[in-house]
């Protein structure tokens, strides 16, 4: 407007309607009519479409203007001219600039994502220019496939997200490395959200990975992490899948601090078969602590319903190296109070290794590992390890082990309950090696460190071909109660020195008795052949060779046999006697009246596993002599004390 103090009116074209006017910002009303200001001009704004203008003045002559056209002003200046006001009651007016920039897109950057072109450069612009401007997320766009060719790097408060369709694909002759200890190069791993790991070691902070695929190019013989976190706090790395790598982690974790969170996400598909490697190939999904920074160890991390599928080696790797994968590898020893819960890990080497303390492993679902369900190594402490199912395993379900490295403690107080391992020994590989579904490791060499003083209850364990327990060796003082044992083993049920004693959920529980008369030579100890079985719980006693009771759970039993006879000459000496292992431990004496006549003898007995008991009879008749087939009168019982 060129005239001070006019009054301007604008109206719809071709009405006498007035239009609706906002001021400046393009969000506060405006009065129509409106009078120009003293400079002569005035800015007022309204929705597109064609208007007519009619300037008026006392004085002058009455100018009307028609058919002017009011469009959007051009980019980049144009959007902070029109205001946004987000729907709902009290939501606060801002400008379409300020809204459009609250998301940055990779594409904002020249990102293509057609699978051919670099797109490197324009992600780390992206977000370095999230960085610069106080963070925020750094978004690709749905179902394109971003080629890079270097690792990127996410700074604080700054992150990569996507719906779960947008893929990193990382090339092979770009991710090229070799080597197992340079993990953290350009070429060496794809997503790197660390904090600095030299002085003056600032931690990264709220960097975060959400609804992303990180696929590799298929070729073995390297050495590649998808996803570095180290020295940061409340990182975050969820809704993500991660797949096609040879040698590496899915997630390389280390030194992690505040509320850090690793979930949902699928990592699988990792394969590698080449021998040629300087020091031993591992391949885990998740591994914290591995590598730290300035020595400080990670805390609080939360690891919840990831699926970890298929990190494998291949035959020939397996055989130059073991098999070194895991799906969850917690391995700072001073690494604590973790949550790990609700995972599912499929085919892997081993399912969680825990070298820490105070975390809690639970509600995991572990299938088809080759080595360990669990382990607890290294001094692992105070751990709760409860409600895991583990299904198909190799050398056991859940094992804790000693230690010879210098510094580590007891592995001690951790609580093994409530846990079902199903299989083990599944692929009939372990041969004579000391298999069973929860096991005690002490054995391995001069110890400096124990298993000891660790709970296991309420396990239920099945399917074991030689051990359902392997304990310790004393005075590790582990204690074994409740724990349901199933289907019996072709050894033993109990395996091991240990001498404290174990309560298994399914308790001993026998009574066997003679069917038929047994004739019993003159001055002969013959042991009675109870045949008749009225109930054995737990499949202890031979009732059909040995005529014994064997124990397999290590701990006191009552034991009672009592016999029923009638031919015997009177006066002549009669003796029933109960034998551990061939020797006699109790006996009952008396004189036979000639008639019918019943004895009995009670006692308990401390039995190791393998002790087997029997029960014997003797008299001083000149010939042999019968007791009565009944197994009402003729019996045999055992039970725990």
């Amino acid at each position: 407007m060129v005239l001070s103090n006019a009054t301007c009116t604008v109206y719809v074209a071709g009405t006498s309607t007035a239009a609706t006017l906002y001021s400046d910002n393009g969000i506060t009303p405006l009065a129509n009519p409106f009078l120009s200001s003293s400079t002569g001009q005035v800015a007022f704004y309204a929705a597109n479409g064609s208007y007519d203008l009619v300037v008026s003045k006392i004085g002058y002559l009455t100018v009307t203007i028609s058919d002017i056209e009011l469009d959007d002003l051009l980019a980049p200046s144009g959007s902070n001219s029109v205001g946004y006001l987000p729907a709902g009651t009290g939501a606060v007016a801002t400008t379409v600039q300020t809204k459009l920039r609250e998301t940055v897109s990779v594409a904002d950057f020249g990102a293509v994502g057609d699978g051919a072109t670099d797109d490197t450069v324009a992600i780390q612009a992206a977000l370095t220019a999230a960085s610069a401007a106080g963070g925020g997320a750094v978004s690709l766009v749905r179902a394109l496939t971003y080629k890079i060719t270097s690792k990127i790097t996410i700074p604080s408060n700054c992150g990569l997200i996507g719906d779960g369709t947008p893929t990193i694909y990382a090339p092979a002759a770009n991710f090229n490395n070799t080597s197992l200890t340079n993990r953290y190069a350009s070429n060496s791993c794809v997503i790197d959200m660390s904090g600095q790991t030299s002085t003056p070691f600032t931690a990264n902070a709220n960097p975060f990975l959400i609804g992303i695929k990180i696929q590799s190019q298929v070729s073995q013989g390297r050495c590649v992490d998808a996803v570095v976190v180290r020295n940061a706090t409340s990182a975050v790395v969820r809704d993500c899948e991660i797949y096609g790598f040879p040698v590496g982690c899915g997630i390389k974790a280390a030194s992690l601090s505040g509320e850090t969170l690793f979930s949902n996400n699928y990592i699988h598909d990792f394969l590698d078969n080449t021998t040629a490697w300087v020091g031993t190939p591992q391949s885990t999904g998740i591994e914290t602590d591995g590598d730290r920074v300035n020595s400080v160890s990670s805390a609080g991390v939360k690891i919840l319903n990831n699926e970890i599928k298929q990190i494998q080696l291949g035959a020939a790797a397996v055989t130059a190296y073991g098999y070194q994968t895991d799906g969850i590898n917690l391995k700072g020893i001073f690494a604590t109070d973790f949550v790990i819960t609700g995972n599912r890990i499929i085919d892997v080497g081993e399912g969680i290794d825990c070298f820490g303390e105070r975390n809690v492993i639970s509600n995991n679902s572990i299938t088809n590992t080759y080595g360990y369900g669990i382990k607890l190594i290294y001094g692992a402490s105070y751990n709760a390890i409860h409600g895991n199912v583990i299904y198909n395993t190799g050398i056991a379900g859940i094992v804790l082990t000693g230690s010879n490295t210098v510094g580590v403690g007891n592995c001690t107080q951790n609580d093994i309950s409530g846990n079902i391992i199903n299989n083990v020994d599944y692929l009939g590989v372990w041969g004579a090696s000391a298999t069973g579904a929860l096991k005690v490791d002490n054995s391995t060499g001069a110890y400096t460190s124990r298993v000891t003083n660790n709970l296991f209850a309420n396990n239920s364990l099945d399917n074991v071909t030689k051990a359902g327990i392997i304990t310790g060796t004393d005075p590790d003082n582990n204690l074994f109660i409740n724990n349901r044992i199933i289907t019996q083993p072709s050894v033993a049920y109990v395996s091991g020195s240990e001498t404290t004693p174990i309560y298994d959920a399914i308790r001993t529980g026998v009574k066997v008795g003679l069917n038929a008369a047994q004739s019993i030579p003159a001055t002969t100890s013959t042991k009675v052949q109870f045949n008749t079985e009225a109930f054995d719980i737990r499949g202890e006693y031979d009732n059909a060779t040995n005529y014994r009771w064997t124990c397999q759970i290590p701990g006191i039993y009552n034991v009672t046999a009592q016999v029923r006879f009638n031919t015997i000459v009177a006066a002549k000496d009669c003796q029933l006697l109960l034998l551990k292992n061939g020797n006699t431990f109790a006996a009952n004496q008396s004189r036979s009246t000639g008639g019918d006549q019943t004895m009995q003898i009670v006692s308990n007995i401390n039995c190791a596993v393998g002790d087997y008991v029997q029960a014997n009879f003797y008299h001083t008749d000149t010939v042999a002599r019968d007791l009565s087939g009944s197994v009402s009168l003729t019996f045999f019982t055992v039970s725990q004390a």
